[in-house]
């Protein structure tokens, strides 16, 4: 399957301008069992089809062949949804997103496309979205195309803008939100359908929302912990102003940051960082949705081609076939290689969180200890009363993360065991 970026690509950007002719308001129905697909040239224009794409677009036999895809292309689509759509499939990069198109007879009707770069063009499968995600994009939509029509924007320029509302929804690029989608709409039609659930995807889900969780209580621990090294230098501070047992309030100090060096530098290790630079920059957990539910998507596009009845007019079914088969095996050999390495990630942060529990176990201790001789010497120095509380503090909220993060890394295990126990995974790993 070729991912790469292409060399010397060029775009026809007239392909991609809409018509002129007006469509309805009227909606095409079909089935949510449906899949279709397109295959097109690197310059948009139509090299084959199946019967079911032939049927929803109201074309005649063989009419689409040849054509550029804009012939589909629905006015109520933001420029910025294509000038994103190509810069991904120019970068090498399957592009996943949600689409208005027009029949002949100006109807419409609404798809999720999967576009994947292929040997000389782009094939590109559609399913019909059902998510409660779908209604938020149309509103975003039709903001986006308000924007391009009200302030003249450029399609690069409405993208920019459709990206940055996409990050006040909490997807800092575009590859993150289309790997979210993705998946939502993969399991809305599989509910739909009432089709059992993928094991392995379960799986994937369990790993990736705990590992969100302990991402997020990690980075709250490490905020304590950089709050509480300033009470340990204030600490330093008070015990070289007394007379009276300067020397062991200089110790319990010594000994807590001594402790609390040790947790910090653990807890940068176990923290996942994970740069994404650009659009197309994606998590690791994200990108093993795409391409689990790519593989899934392909390999039922595939089934439902091979049960075709009738050969679209000037297609090539063998040639269509070879093509649908090299996705599908390629997404199927990357999807494998991002659930092992999402496994691999989270049995780290497992036995990360052991060592973790064992270095708090060990402050906890010192804490004890520091009871005892900050009681005695409370009276006799200023200034520590309120440090002592602080601490308490520290110490409760410590613990309340830690009981957070130690049941998500259970969760954790729990989803790494079901992933490597699910008969489906092993055999594609044979």
């Amino acid at each position: 399957m070729n991912m790469q970026p292409k060399g010397n690509f060029e775009v026809d950007e007239d392909l991609e301008l809409p018509l002129s002719v007006l469509g309805t308001d009227e909606e095409e129905a079909y089935g949510i069992e449906e899949l279709f697909f397109s295959r097109t040239d690197e310059r948009g224009v139509i090299q084959s089809y199946n019967d079911t794409f032939e049927r929803i677009a109201g074309f005649a036999p063989g009419e689409l062949m040849g054509a550029p895809h804009k012939l589909v292309r629905h006015g109520d689509v933001p420029k910025a949804v294509f000038w994103l759509l190509w810069n991904g499939l120019k970068a090498g990069v399957p592009v996943g997103a949600y689409v208005k198109n027009r029949t002949k007879s100006g109807k419409y009707y609404w798809v999720y496309a999967v576009a994947s770069p292929i040997t000389g063009g782009f094939l590109s499968v559609r399913m019909k979205p059902s998510s409660p995600l779908f209604a938020q994009v149309q509103e975003l939509y039709q903001a986006a195309l308000r924007d391009e029509q009200e302030l003249g924007l450029s399609a690069e320029e409405s993208a920019h803008r459709v990206l940055e509302q996409l990050q006040g929804l909490g997807f800092p690029t575009y590859a993150m939100f289309q790997s979210h989608a993705f998946y939502t709409e993969f399991e809305a039609r599989r509910d739909a359908l009432d089709v059992a659930k993928d094991p392995v995807l379960t799986s994937v889900d369990v790993i990736t929302s705990n590992t969100a969780i302990f991402q997020r209580e990690m980075a709250l621990l490490a905020r304590k912990f950089d709050h509480a090294v300033l009470l340990i230098t204030n600490m330093e501070i008070v015990a070289n102003k007394q007379q009276v047992g300067q020397s062991v309030l200089r110790a319990i100090a010594q000994n807590y940051s001594m402790k609390m060096r040790g947790i910090e530098g653990h807890l940068a290790n176990v923290r996942v960082h994970e740069e994404l630079e650009g659009i197309w920059g994606v998590s690791r957990d994200q990108n093993t949705y795409f391409l689990l539910c790519a593989a899934h998507l392909m390999e039922d596009m595939t089934a439902q081609f091979d049960d075709q009845a009738r050969q679209v007019e000037g297609a090539s079914k063998d040639l269509d076939t070879g093509f649908l088969h090299d996705l599908l095996n390629g997404y199927k050999d990357q999807s494998l290689t991002a659930v092992s390495q999402s496994v691999e990630a989270a049995l780290k942060i497992k036995s990360g969180t052991e060592y973790l529990r064992e270095l708090i176990l060990a402050l906890s201790n010192i804490r004890i200890a520091c009871r005892v001789e900050m009681a005695r010497l409370a009276n006799a120095v200023s200034g520590l009363e309120e440090i002592l509380t602080s601490l308490e503090t520290f110490h409760r909220d410590v613990d309340n993360h830690l009981d957070t993060i130690l049941t998500a890394a259970d969760e954790i295990v729990k989803g790494v065991n079901q992933s490597m126990n699910d008969p489906a995974q092993t055999s594609q790993a044979a």
